[in-house]
């Protein structure tokens, strides 16, 4: 019986099943374009997973988001299909507030004793695409 992992890409697995076996699926622009800087930030609301965005060759992401209290940023992709980066910076001032730079599946942020206001933050690619990622702020 075929199983994902098994070196066959076979009839029941494609790129998005199994893309150890049938290889990574083609960089897509995402519905959320253009969101290629901070002027064209999307909007984050709390408690929603924003899925099915992608950071092709070239591209970077940019959200906006509200911090009142402590925010958590969660990037969630495989690092097999792509590595991605996620930086937070203060839409008040511009500046850079922090980032995650693993060389893991997912990055995680918790924003602790911020001034409220807006953020934005930054996604893009390390290798340099991946073709498929979600992120969500709680």
């Amino acid at each position: 019986m075929p199983a994902c992992g098994d070196g066959s890409c076979s009839l029941n697995e494609d790129c998005d099943t199994c893309f150890e076996d049938c290889g990574i699926c083609a960089c897509v622009t995402d519905a959320e374009e253009p969101n290629n800087g901070s002027s064209s930030a999307v909007t984050l609301a709390f408690d929603t997973d924003y899925c099915d965005l992608s950071i092709c060759t070239g591209d970077v992401d940019w959200f906006e988001f509200p911090v009142n209290g402590t925010t958590t940023i969660t990037l969630n992709f495989l690092q097999a299909e792509g590595d991605l980066e996620l930086e937070i910076y203060s839409q008040a001032t511009g500046d850079y507030v922090t980032g995650a730079y693993s060389a893991d599946d997912d990055e995680v942020l918790t924003l602790t004793g911020q001034p409220t206001g807006m953020y934005w933050a930054r996604v893009y690619g390390d290798d340099p695409e991946n073709p498929d990622y979600c992120i969500r702020v709680d």
